[in-house]
């Protein structure tokens, strides 16, 4: 208190000091008054758990409405995504877990199991440019049995590992040709059978998606190929057998071939001036005519009946 005997100057330091007092309070202060306003952005805009309900906001922009309990997210709720995503489904100890449905961004849509906020279970992806895929997840990711249906058609049945064809599956081309058997990493790699639509096929080893190895192609004529190939080509040291009745000078053309006919067998063995072997199987019961050994000779073969 000031008394009267004290002057205008006596006072002047006393007013400093509250002065700057004050202005060291003042941010404080209004830090203090901002705290409120800050909370309501990371916090329940309304509800909350004790009321068993609410929705929730972080201060990011996601949001969540639903269900809350014992200070978790539990039971049915929405999960909104700054990024255009949203789930809807079932919720417990504030994760996505059972059944639901995610929207993405992107049109995608996927409907089935999750757990510890991933997808993992049965479930269908639909995507915005109408393929699906039916089957199992692992972590997020296609894994297990599965079965994806392509836009032009084509359509897997089979095993997935991370996002990919691997183990045993089959594939249906939509111009009717047919892939079953093993794969690797989404290629064709192992033992597989491949059906062209023309009654065409392929049994044997592939790899990167291609015939390769031990292999036979059986054509719809009857001509057969079999042992090693290349790259999707015979490879040398192979035979080729093929009905009699179908042989013709295109096929000797360009590479001359020392022909044995034997009298008691319906096969005849060519050999290629590269080392290599094709049979031919002759529709004949013991005794090669001598009309085919004509016949080879006109497409420039040395031919000789035992």
């Amino acid at each position: 208190m000031i008394r009267p005997s004290q002057t205008i100057l006596e006072f002047s330091p006393m007013r400093d000091r509250l002065l700057l007092i004050a202005a060291i309070a003042a941010p404080l202060i209004l830090a203090f008054m901002a705290t409120p306003a800050e909370a309501a952005e990371n916090g329940w805009l309304r509800g909350s758990c004790e009321s068993g309900s609410g929705i929730y906001r972080w201060s990011d922009g996601n949001r969540y409405e639903g269900g809350c309990r014992n200070n978790s997210f539990e039971g049915r709720g929405t999960l909104y995504l700054k990024n255009g995503d949203r789930y809807e489904g079932s919720f417990s100890r504030d994760a996505k877990n059972g059944s639901g449905t995610y929207h993405f961004a992107n049109g995608d849509r996927f409907e089935g199991q999750f757990r510890n906020g991933k997808r993992n279970g049965r479930g269908t992806l639909y995507r915005a440019n109408d393929e699906r895929y039916i089957g199992d997840y692992q972590e997020d990711r296609k894994a297990g049995r599965g079965s994806y249906y392509f836009l032009n058609g084509d359509r897997y049945k089979g095993n997935w590992t991370a996002d990919l064809f691997a183990g045993q599956g089959s594939y249906y081309y939509n111009n009717g040709d047919e892939y079953a058997g093993q794969w690797e990493a989404g290629e064709k790699s192992g033992r597989g059978e491949f059906k062209w639509a023309n009654a065409n096929r392929y049994e044997g080893q592939f790899r990167n998606g291609i015939q390769h190895g031990q292999g036979t192609k059986y054509w719809a004529n009857g001509d057969r190929y079999e042992r090693q190939w290349r790259d999707n080509a015979m490879n040398a040291r192979a035979h080729f057998f093929m009905p009699m009745a179908t042989a013709s000078k295109a096929l000797f053309d360009k590479t001359r071939y020392t022909v044995k006919a034997p009298t008691t067998s319906t096969t005849v063995i060519a050999t290629l001036a590269r080392g290599s072997e094709v049979s031919a199987m002759a529709p004949v019961s013991t005794t090669m005519p001598r009309t085919i050994r004509n016949k080879w000779n006109s497409a420039a073969v040395d031919a000789s009946l035992n």
